[in-house]
């Protein structure tokens, strides 16, 4: 789903709530302090989703304001503010679109800020008043921002990437396998992975970066499996099915992936003269977090 049908379908459910917020006109700019605490609550929000804050939007009735593309500033504008009062740094996007002939502007905070908690730098005070002091922390709860709890800070912290991966054996092998009933020329690699989260970390995609001092070249992980050993195999894609990880667990288990052609021959020829591959494994979580093991030199071994 796009950034476009995504706001669509959160403005035709026309409800506020800790994922988007509607606002009839841009931050007025003696209350940029709102702007601030709003990107800083959303960042806290700790559900796997971008967040959306949807302009041009009445707040009560959701129907269209009479805002245009000149009332919204340049993302550098906004970056700017974000950088001198917020940390640590927090990623947005901005765009618009018309929706039935009514211009329709969006501020999109990543769900890729995974850095929680996200804070106030330093005190915002205009005109004799302090509107927001360093340290602060807020959090969106349903459709309103509350400055953080213990409880809010508990979560936040439980959230916190706490994964961690290792290739556990140096040696890639290289074999014909029969998979799902069909036959393929298959690399596998043995790693580690530890969840000590007490949250499901669950695993959408895994590649495999083999480099030499000439070359480097990523591959996507295919399967997550145990080592074979019955034949002919069957095994769940990862696009298709999540590997899971249960909270306070640590599992040892294969990555299978596939090389094309060309590569297979390059790889070949980087055997046939000495190379080691040093070779490292990337997992990318549903929640957009996204771990990098060590690198380890690795060696090819063709069954």
């Amino acid at each position: 789903m796009t950034d476009k049908d995504r706001v669509i379908e959160l403005i035709d459910d026309k409800s506020e709530n800790a994922l988007c917020d509607f606002k009839r006109n841009y931050y007025h700019e003696a209350k940029k302090y709102d702007l601030i605490k709003d990107m800083v609550a959303f960042a806290n929000c700790t559900f796997p989703n971008d967040k959306y804050i949807i302009f041009n939007i009445d707040n009560e009735t959701r129907t269209f304001s009479d805002m245009t593309e000149k009332d919204i500033p340049d993302i550098s504008e906004i970056n700017s503010l974000l950088r001198e009062y917020c940390e640590p740094t927090l990623n947005i996007e901005i765009n618009n679109f018309t929706l039935k002939g009514q211009f329709v502007a969006y501020i999109k905070v990543l769900s890729s800020n995974l850095d929680r908690p996200y804070m106030i730098k330093k005190d915002f005070s205009r005109s004799g008043t302090t509107w927001l002091r360093q340290g602060q922390i807020f959090i969106r709860r349903n459709a309103d921002n509350f400055q953080a709890n213990r409880r809010d800070l508990d979560e936040i912290y439980d959230s916190r990437e706490k994964c961690s991966i290792s290739i556990f054996k140096d040696i890639i092998i290289v074999q014909p396998l029969t998979i799902n009933k069909d036959s393929h020329l298959v690399y596998r690699l043995r790693f580690a992975v530890k969840n000590a989260s007490r949250l499901n970390f669950l695993i959408e995609r895994i590649e495999i970066r083999l480099s030499t001092k000439s070359h480097s070249i990523a591959f996507s992980g295919r399967y997550i499996d145990d080592e074979p050993t019955d034949m002919p195999l069957q095994m769940n894609e990862i696009e298709r099915v999540p590997f899971s990880i249960s909270p306070y667990n640590s599992l040892q288990k294969t990555v299978f992936f596939e090389v094309s052609a060309s590569c297979t021959e390059q790889l070949q020829n980087c055997v046939e003269d000495g190379d080691v591959f040093s070779t490292t494994i990337s997992i990318f979580g549903i929640d957009g977090s996204h771990i990098v093991s060590e690198a380890v030199e690795c060696s090819l071994r063709y069954l």
